[in-house]
């Protein structure tokens, strides 16, 4: 693909037209700093990395975070790149450096600050080993900015996303300390809209900020630096000189509308320097290849959900080819050795079911898959997902109220939230979800509902985490917050230890705040009952079972959620058909169509069934609906505990 279907067709000419064999003498350098993934390559930089290149500018891709890695170690670089991101913890460690204090004047109040109200929350063997990576990080810069210098960049780029943004800072400074005619710049999602002008506005050494998708406006800006002009009018950059004057009218660049128009990145920096710089690691590492089949949300350019803040400028959807994306994605595994894909989409095209899950399903990759998809999904979609390899998902479950999805405009029930587990339990998906908790608006009674709704769902993936809704730059609660009975809108205390701005400042750079709500709720006070509930679910989900058998007419539940010995339940007759038939959601009204005339049921009868297990823990009912808990046992269903304590038994007592 040619870069130019890139851009507008009345853009201006390239580097190469513009600056002819004198684009070859600007070198630029891209760097992904830590606390970026270690083990997965920089889809971002390596499109920015080929694009140019296809103009002819030699470019240097470094990787940072495998130098990091190694230095503080893989187990404690994961540790502070999983902390909670309102800590800052990963932004922390490298801020002595873009704040200029060196630890023979001692620490600054906000650094002590931030030991005492911060890091006092953690273990303090955790401590520690966080205090002792502190200390190794200005060597670290040092040394990175000889081998980045070493290759004698015009321009060295930085991606910042999520805790990347004090690394990025702490480069750009030490860079411009030992050379200051070097041009740093910064993208990626740290840099959109207020935060990436603020960033501008608060750190001279970072030259240019670019806000939104770059890959329209880098051949721009090399093309514009090289000849020695200003890049101040390019639409989404921010300058000292620019940001004084763009803050009424904040743009950021435009976005790729045809993804297919991109260049297949490659990744053999990431691998050469994975292997050299890391090679008694590499082993132990989960190494994911990583590529993007679409960018925006479909579903959030609809209904956007009300506490997200993923998408700020670009919610709108574009997704690549069906052809498109196959060929990318079989160019990633073929290529290079990777364990997994991970892939960078919102949510997943829901198109490629027809399309590209089907061809993965017959052609499979080899190697696991994980895609973010939308909760509602059929339960011939779960089992495509398996066919074609994606074997993990993230689908946005978020909570088990029907009431509360609908205050966030999930747009599913949680019905279909625990219909999803089930089947996921079913056709081996693991699904990675959170609980969220204190939406405005939400009754409190519906969390005691929630702790016992959760008793009959421990056999199912238990959500990662449950915690209180933060508020996210760009998400609805945030920007409209006075509508949501959201006050004291502020930058979490982190923001203040860390980066020493001004208020007004940093609530302009901030992407995290917290809040408290207008009618005095506390929402800690009528949420432990579910907080709790999830910590035992938690506890008690690799040993918990509710598997069924299905014999010529009748089912045997096997159901080891309380006690690790087994509780057999026999379903014969109407009761057997009746929960047969619920495996998805369904009203008496639809049950009884499903038993045809040969049933003497009457739907009240059918009715009081449904009731009876659900008082029993067998079914759920949300709505009007009513869904079957049991999951039928198979290789990938059964968990060990049990399939032990079924060879025990007499094979008598199973079949009887």
């Amino acid at each position: 693909m040619n870069a130019t279907s890139v851009r507008d067709s009345h853009a201006r000419s390239f580097v190469a037209t513009e600056l002819g064999e004198q684009a070859s003498e600007y070198r630029v350098s891209l760097v992904t700093m830590p606390f970026g993934p270690v083990a997965t390559p920089s889809l971002a930089l390596s499109i920015l990395r080929d694009l140019l290149g296809q103009e002819r500018v030699p470019v240097s891709l470094c990787y940072a975070t495998i130098r990091f890695a190694e230095v503080i170690g893989v187990e404690l670089y994961e540790e502070i790149s999983n902390a909670s991101p309102v800590d800052l913890l990963g932004d922390w460690l490298f801020a002595d450096i873009f704040r200029e204090n060196k630890h023979s004047q001692g620490p600054l109040d906000d650094d002590l600050a931030y030991r005492a109200n911060v890091l006092s929350r953690y273990d303090a063997t955790k401590v520690v080993a966080f205090l002792s990576a502190k200390e190794m990080v200005s060597a670290f810069i040092d040394a990175l900015c000889t081998e980045v210098l070493t290759l004698r960049p015009r321009l060295v780029g930085f991606t910042s996303t999520f805790a990347q943004h004090g690394a990025v800072l702490a480069a750009c400074h030490a860079l411009k300390r030992r050379r200051p005619d070097v041009f740093t710049i910064i993208g990626g999602a740290n840099c959109e809209g207020t935060m990436g002008l603020q960033t501008a506005l608060s750190f001279p050494f970072v030259d240019a900020v670019v806000s939104g998708e770059g890959e329209r406006v880098i051949c721009d800006i090399v093309a514009c630096l090289a000849s020695g002009r200003t890049i101040d009018h390019i639409q989404g950059v921010f300058t000292r000189t620019n940001a004084q004057i763009v803050e009424s009218t904040l743009l950021s660049a435009p976005p790729v509308r045809d993804l297919d128009a991109l260049p297949i990145p490659k990744f053999y920096d990431f691998f050469s320097q994975m292997d050299s710089h890391s090679p008694g690691t590499r082993s132990s590492m989960n190494v994911q290849g990583t590529i993007e089949a679409s960018r925006g949300c479909w579903w959030g350019a609809k209904h956007h959900c009300t506490f997200c803040g993923l998408n700020g400028a670009s919610m709108a959807f574009r997704s690549k080819s069906p052809a498109r994306f196959l060929s990318e994605l079989r160019a990633l595994v073929s290529e290079n050795s990777v364990d997994a894909v991970t892939t960078t989409d919102n949510i997943l095209d829901y198109q490629y079911f027809d399309s590209v899950l089907p061809e993965l399903a017959r052609a499979p990759l080899g190697v696991p898959i994980f895609f973010e998809v939308k909760a509602n999904l059929r339960k011939s979609q779960v089992a495509l997902l398996r066919a074609a390899g994606i074997v993990s998902i993230q689908p946005g479950i978020e909570s088990l109220d029907t009431g509360v999805l609908h205050l966030m405009k999930k747009g599913v029930t949680a019905l279909q939230n625990v219909q999803l587990l089930k089947w996921c339990a079913e056709f081996g998906v693991v699904p990675a979800w959170n609980i969220l908790l204190g939406f405005p608006g939400e009754a409190e009674s519906v969390y005691t509902r929630m702790a016992e709704l959760i008793t009959s769902l421990v056999h199912l993936r238990p959500p990662v985490s449950c915690a209180r809704i933060r508020l996210d730059r760009f998400s609805p609660h945030f920007e409209r917050h006075d509508d949501f009975g959201l006050t004291n809108v502020r930058p979490y205390p982190a923001y203040a230890h860390v980066y020493g701005l001004s208020e007004p400042a940093l609530s302009r750079l901030a992407y995290y705040f917290d809040y408290e709500h207008t009618d005095g709720r506390d929402v800690a006070s009528y949420t432990f009952e579910t907080e709790r509930a999830v910590k035992s679910w938690i506890d008690r989900y690799e040993s918990s079972n509710l598997s069924v058998i299905k014999l010529d007419e009748a089912g045997l539940l096997i159901d080891t959620r309380t006690s690790d010995d087994p509780d057999f339940v026999v379903l014969a007759g109407d009761d057997w058909r009746i929960y047969s038939e619920t495996d998805a959601g369904l009203r008496p009204e639809e049950i009884s169509r499903r038993l045809g005339a040969e049933s003497a049921l009457t739907i009240p009868e059918i009715r009081s069934s449904c009731e009876d297990f659900v008082a029993r823990r067998l079914m759920m009912e949300d709505q009007g609906r009513y869904l079957s808990l049991a999951v039928p046992l198979n290789a990938e269903s059964v968990k060990r505990p049990l399939l032990e304590r079924l060879r025990t038994l007499p094979s008598t007592l199973i079949a009887g």
